[in-house]
C-alpha cells in the first residue's frame, strides 16, 4: 500500500493498466493526465467475449481518503454510452454508499477495487510482491498411545 501511495498519479494509472493486462484485458491505454480533460476516465481496454470485443473503462484514484457514491455516479455517467462496464481502482476505501451505488441494478455496471483488493491481486500474480510460504510443524508425543503398549505387556505377564 505504501508503495502505491508513493506513486505519481500517472504511475498509478500505469500500474492499474498492468493489472488489467495481466487479467486478460487487451489494448489497455491510459489517458496520461490527471485532470478534467480526460472526461472522468483514466484509461480503457477491451475484453474479448466470444466474437465480441467489449470496451471497458477505468478510473484510478491514488487516494488515502474514502471514495464516495458521487464519484461512482459521476464515473458511471462517463462510462454510459462509451463502455460495456467500468472499474474504479483506489488505494483508499469505498464508502458503503459508494458500494451500494456500484451495485445498483439497471445501470452501467461499475466494479470497485480498493487498495487491499489490488494488493491481493498483485500478490496472486506475483507482481511487485514475492511470497514465501513457511510451514511450521509442531509434534507432540501422545503419552496415552505409548502407555497402551505398557498396559498390554503388563496384562500378558
Amino acid at each position: 500500500m505504501n508503495r502505491m501511495l508513493a506513486m505519481s498519479a500517472g504511475a498509478f494509472e500505469r500500474l492499474v493498466a498492468t493489472l488489467l493486462e495481466s487479467s486478460g484485458v487487451y489494448d489497455v491505454e491510459t489517458s496520461g493526465s490527471s485532470n478534467a480533460s480526460d472526461g472522468g476516465v483514466d484509461g480503457s481496454g477491451s475484453l474479448i467475449a466470444g466474437p465480441d470485443k467489449l470496451p471497458v473503462l477505468f478510473q484510478a484514484k491514488r487516494w488515502s481518503r474514502t471514495v464516495s457514491a458521487s464519484v461512482v455516479r459521476d464515473f458511471r455517467g462517463a462510462v454510459q454510452g462509451r463502455g460495456h462496464f467500468g472499474m474504479i481502482f483506489t488505494t483508499g476505501k469505498f464508502s458503503a454508499d459508494a458500494r451500494q451505488e456500484a451495485d445498483r441494478t439497471q445501470a452501467v455496471d461499475i466494479r470497485l477495487y480498493d487498495g487491499m483488493a489490488m494488493a491481493e491481486w498483485m500478490k496472486d500474480r506475483e507482481m511487485g510482491v514475492k511470497t514465501t510460504s513457511i510451514v511450521i510443524e509442531e509434534s507432540e508425543v501422545d503419552d496415552d498411545w505409548w502407555e497402551s503398549f505398557n498396559d498390554e505387556m503388563e496384562q500378558k505377564r
